[in-house]
């Protein structure tokens, strides 16, 4: 298993382009995560932190290096069934500033490996993203995931989130 996420690593590394959503994070209450995806183009820099048993405050930075940079602040609000999320949050490009919704899931796909997908939309903004956390420590987590925005821009990432 360790030779196939190595495998898939060494193939990302090569292969990144731009980074746009925030991984899902599995958080405890009052746990903090900070992290860091990076690409050819862009890297995205985040902090979020869940402030109650079902609430995830979050904040991410993105600097498109060629492009616009974008700044999005947003809640994750966890539903009764843990492995469902309602996504409320505005992104700020350029002095422009764009509401969505969204949604996201998670499962356990195999020992120390969650996989997730989100979907957020707005006023001309929809981005999907397919990813996996690989938990490397009891707090650090390797991030991997695959992105699509609006315009049919795509991109995959990869990146570290640490938590305290």
């Amino acid at each position: 298993m360790k030779k196939v996420i190595m495998t898939l690593i060494s193939f990302l590394l090569f292969n990144m382009n731009n980074v746009f959503a925030t991984p899902i994070n599995d958080l405890e209450r009052d746990d903090t995560a900070v992290g860091v995806i990076s690409g050819s183009k862009n890297s995205m820099y985040y902090l979020e932190t869940q402030t109650t048993d079902n609430l995830i405050l979050g904040i991410s930075y993105r600097d498109l290096r060629n492009d616009k940079s974008a700044t999005d602040y947003y809640a994750q609000i966890r539903t009764d069934n843990d492995t469902l999320r309602v996504i409320v949050g505005n992104r700020i490009s350029d002095s422009h500033s764009i509401g969505y919704l969204g949604g996201a899931v998670q499962s356990e796909l195999a020992d120390d490996l969650e996989g997730y997908a989100s979907l957020i939309a707005g006023n001309g903004l929809q981005e999907l993203q397919l990813g996996a956390n690989y938990r490397l420590t009891d707090t650090s987590d390797l991030n991997i995931n695959l992105s699509t925005l609006s315009g049919n821009k795509s991109s995959i990432g990869i990146g570290v989130s640490c938590k305290f």
